[in-house]
């Protein structure tokens, strides 16, 4: 199934990121400290009405407590543990550029 945002949302692929439960020395880091790092998402599909810029296929940061609305009775989770969710614009951070 396919999904087109209406308006200025913003459909995203936020990937979970495990490599950031341990360090490379081996320490474990609680969730405390987890909490404070952004998310990496990759954009599937914008609205229309989007005036930002962010195309699909970009590489967004978006802060872990940004308010988005869960897709999970529409859109399954992956088997890698993705989810899909829809923000708005205004939650974005930043733009990952290769």
């Amino acid at each position: 199934m396919k999904l087109k945002p209406f308006g200025t949302l913003i459909l995203v692929k936020v990937t979970p990121d495990e490599s950031d439960t341990k360090t490379q020395s081996g320490i474990i880091m609680p969730d405390t400290v987890k909490h404070n790092t952004p998310l990496v998402a990759e954009v599937l599909s914008v609205g229309s009405d989007n005036g930002k810029g962010i195309q699909s296929g970009a590489t967004i940061l978006i802060p872990r407590d940004a308010s988005f609305m869960p897709l999970d009775n529409i859109l399954p989770n992956d088997d890698d543990g993705s989810e899909y969710r829809l923000i708005l614009p205004n939650v974005i951070i930043g733009v990952l550029i290769d």
